[in-house]
């Protein structure tokens, strides 16, 4: 298992958050294709979806103009091919604006320096 590779964990960190709340509001399905997945998990309300089952949620919650803005993050770099963010924003629609956070753990996949895929994520809507 390769152990030493080279990446700087705020960049992945930023390109993450930026590529998964884009296509969380545009387009949900093309997660399935570049970081979700068949061993995701996304937890909500205590209630654990996994792989194509993150896209019926994602989708559910982005129903009414979802916009998401997120006011701070935090990352830890485990450095064993294991990155951790955290986030703390506002999530609106059409109905109603909450405070939301949401944590993630990426992993490196091994293919290539730039492929991560996102193992867990926990969201939390007050």
């Amino acid at each position: 298992m390769e152990q030493n590779i080279k990446y700087n964990s705020d960049e992945v960190s930023q390109t993450f958050i930026q590529h998964f709340y884009n296509s969380w509001i545009n387009n949900p399905q093309e997660l399935l294709y570049t970081v979700i997945s068949q061993r995701s998990k996304f937890k909500y309300n205590n209630i654990v979806y996994e792989y194509t089952d993150i896209i019926n949620i994602l989708n559910q919650l982005k129903s009414n103009g979802l916009e998401i803005s997120i006011s701070k993050h935090e990352v830890i770099d485990s450095k064993s091919r294991q990155i951790y963010i955290l986030i703390k924003g506002i999530i609106k629609n059409s109905q109603t604006t909450n405070n939301f956070t949401q944590s993630f753990v990426l992993i490196h996949t091994g293919k290539g320096s730039t492929q991560w895929n996102l193992i867990n994520t926990i969201l939390i809507i007050d």
